[in-house]
Protein backbone atom coordinates (compact mmCIF):
# COMPACT_ATOMS: atom_id res chain seq x y z
CA UNK A 1 0.00 0.00 0.00
CA UNK A 2 2.53 2.32 0.81
CA UNK A 3 4.44 1.75 -2.32
CA UNK A 4 1.02 2.36 -4.23
CA UNK A 5 0.83 6.16 -2.63
CA UNK A 6 4.31 6.95 -3.02
CA UNK A 7 4.21 5.66 -6.63
CA UNK A 8 0.84 7.82 -7.17
CA UNK A 9 2.80 10.83 -5.73
CA UNK A 10 5.49 10.25 -7.72
CA UNK A 11 3.90 10.55 -10.80
CA UNK A 12 2.13 13.42 -10.03
CA UNK A 13 5.18 15.05 -9.11
CA UNK A 14 6.88 14.38 -12.49
CA UNK A 15 3.98 15.68 -14.47
CA UNK A 16 4.03 19.11 -14.34
CA UNK A 17 1.45 21.27 -15.95
CA UNK A 18 -0.34 17.95 -16.65
CA UNK A 19 -4.37 18.61 -17.21
CA UNK A 20 -3.50 22.84 -17.79
CA UNK A 21 -5.33 23.74 -20.88
CA UNK A 22 -2.89 25.10 -23.70
CA UNK A 23 -3.96 28.13 -25.21
CA UNK A 24 -3.27 28.39 -28.93
CA UNK A 25 -4.92 30.48 -31.70
CA UNK A 26 -6.16 29.22 -35.33
CA UNK A 27 -4.46 32.38 -37.03
CA UNK A 28 -0.98 34.12 -36.50
CA UNK A 29 -0.81 36.27 -33.71
CA UNK A 30 1.75 39.26 -34.28
CA UNK A 31 3.70 41.43 -32.71
CA UNK A 32 6.45 43.83 -33.85
CA UNK A 33 9.62 44.35 -31.87
CA UNK A 34 11.32 47.94 -31.76
CA UNK A 35 14.51 48.61 -30.99
CA UNK A 36 14.57 52.52 -29.68
CA UNK A 37 17.95 51.49 -27.59
CA UNK A 38 21.55 53.28 -29.13
CA UNK A 39 23.15 49.77 -28.93
CA UNK A 40 22.53 46.31 -31.17
CA UNK A 41 19.96 44.04 -29.28
CA UNK A 42 19.30 40.49 -29.18
CA UNK A 43 16.47 38.34 -27.62
CA UNK A 44 13.91 36.11 -28.23
CA UNK A 45 10.14 35.68 -28.18
CA UNK A 46 9.35 32.38 -26.15
CA UNK A 47 5.68 30.69 -26.07
CA UNK A 48 4.26 29.02 -23.12
CA UNK A 49 5.53 25.48 -22.43
CA UNK A 50 3.73 22.69 -24.18
CA UNK A 51 3.69 18.73 -24.32
CA UNK A 52 4.97 17.29 -27.89
CA UNK A 53 4.07 14.68 -29.77
CA UNK A 54 6.69 12.65 -27.82
CA UNK A 55 5.40 13.35 -24.32
CA UNK A 56 7.95 16.06 -24.07
CA UNK A 57 7.38 19.31 -22.34
CA UNK A 58 8.96 22.20 -24.34
CA UNK A 59 8.23 25.60 -25.76
CA UNK A 60 9.08 27.73 -29.20
CA UNK A 61 11.73 30.25 -29.17
CA UNK A 62 11.81 32.98 -31.71
CA UNK A 63 15.49 35.01 -31.86
CA UNK A 64 15.67 37.97 -33.20
CA UNK A 65 19.09 40.61 -33.77
CA UNK A 66 17.78 44.26 -33.89
CA UNK A 67 20.29 47.38 -34.88
CA UNK A 68 19.47 50.46 -32.78
CA UNK A 69 16.29 51.39 -34.98
CA UNK A 70 15.34 48.35 -36.49
CA UNK A 71 12.48 46.66 -35.89
CA UNK A 72 10.83 43.25 -36.59
CA UNK A 73 7.93 41.46 -36.55
CA UNK A 74 7.36 37.64 -35.53
CA UNK A 75 4.31 35.62 -35.58
CA UNK A 76 2.52 32.93 -33.69
CA UNK A 77 0.02 30.83 -33.08
CA UNK A 78 0.80 29.36 -29.67
CA UNK A 79 0.82 27.84 -26.64
CA UNK A 80 0.77 31.35 -24.99
CA UNK A 81 0.87 32.45 -21.55
CA UNK A 82 -2.85 33.63 -20.24
CA UNK A 83 -4.07 36.56 -22.07
CA UNK A 84 -2.68 35.63 -25.46
CA UNK A 85 1.12 36.85 -24.31
CA UNK A 86 4.77 36.05 -25.58
CA UNK A 87 7.32 35.55 -22.92
CA UNK A 88 10.21 38.83 -24.35
CA UNK A 89 13.90 38.24 -23.72
CA UNK A 90 15.96 41.10 -24.22
CA UNK A 91 19.73 40.54 -24.13
CA UNK A 92 22.94 41.89 -24.79
CA UNK A 93 25.91 39.75 -23.87
CA UNK A 94 23.26 37.76 -21.25
CA UNK A 95 19.59 38.36 -20.67
CA UNK A 96 18.98 41.67 -19.40
CA UNK A 97 15.42 42.15 -19.54
CA UNK A 98 12.31 39.76 -19.48
CA UNK A 99 8.54 40.63 -19.69
CA UNK A 100 5.41 38.93 -20.92
CA UNK A 101 3.60 40.92 -24.01
CA UNK A 102 0.37 41.19 -25.58
CA UNK A 103 0.17 40.06 -28.99
CA UNK A 104 -0.64 42.27 -31.71
CA UNK A 105 0.78 45.23 -30.98
CA UNK A 106 4.24 46.62 -31.21
CA UNK A 107 6.67 46.47 -28.22
CA UNK A 108 9.33 48.97 -28.15
CA UNK A 109 12.87 48.03 -26.27
CA UNK A 110 14.54 51.19 -24.57
CA UNK A 111 17.69 51.53 -22.71
CA UNK A 112 19.51 54.64 -21.13
CA UNK A 113 22.48 55.27 -19.19
CA UNK A 114 22.14 56.37 -15.19
CA UNK A 115 24.32 59.01 -13.97
CA UNK A 116 26.45 56.69 -12.38
CA UNK A 117 26.92 54.52 -15.57
CA UNK A 118 24.42 51.81 -15.34
CA UNK A 119 22.46 50.91 -18.08
CA UNK A 120 18.56 50.27 -17.72
CA UNK A 121 16.55 48.28 -19.91
CA UNK A 122 13.18 48.03 -20.66
CA UNK A 123 10.26 47.50 -22.82
CA UNK A 124 6.52 49.17 -22.69
CA UNK A 125 4.67 45.59 -21.29
CA UNK A 126 1.65 46.86 -20.03
CA UNK A 127 1.66 43.51 -17.74
CA UNK A 128 4.93 44.11 -16.33
CA UNK A 129 6.64 47.57 -15.62
CA UNK A 130 10.00 45.93 -13.87
CA UNK A 131 13.08 47.29 -14.86
CA UNK A 132 16.41 44.71 -14.49
CA UNK A 133 19.51 46.99 -14.54
CA UNK A 134 23.33 45.67 -16.48
CA UNK A 135 26.42 47.44 -15.93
Amino acid sequence: MRLRLAFILLAIAVMPRAGMAQVFSDVPLCITILNSADIEMTGSLQTDQHTDENNKISYHDFVFRLQPGEKREACSTGPFFPGQQLRLVAKTSFPVYSCKIDMNRMVTIESHVESDGTRVFSADCPSERDQLQAK
